[in-house]
């Protein structure tokens, strides 16, 4: 059995479903979803998941302030170490940030 890894920023309700879909429909995958943080206070979204496989790193979270909005940084305190224990097949970065930097160079 082949096995996956999705990094993500935070959960969220329009992703949820397309990944508990995967996790259902590809019997020949393990496809585990690592999370940077829970939520972010911009976000006032209450999910209840149904997802196997879920991880939810330890972090610092950054709030940088913008002109309309705020920048949210996540920085994972053990984001290799997951992914080694994991040891996927597969990596899919699903974020343009630090933390994404950081699986690609662990799986390089």
């Amino acid at each position: 059995m082949k096995t996956i890894a999705v990094v993500m920023n935070i959960p969220s309700p329009y992703r949820s479903d397309l990944f508990n879909y995967i996790q259902s429909e590809f019997k020949n995958y393990n496809v585990y979803i690592i999370y940077q943080s829970e939520n972010e206070d911009n976000r006032k979204w209450k999910i209840e998941t149904k997802l196997k496989n879920e991880i939810f790193l330890e972090s610092k979270t950054f709030k940088i302030k913008k002109k309309l909005d705020y920048k949210y940084i996540h920085i994972s305190r053990n984001l290799e170490t997951k992914l080694k224990s994991i040891s996927p097949d597969l990596v899919v970065v699903a974020e343009y940030n630090i933390d994404s930097f950081r699986t690609v160079r662990w799986c390089i």
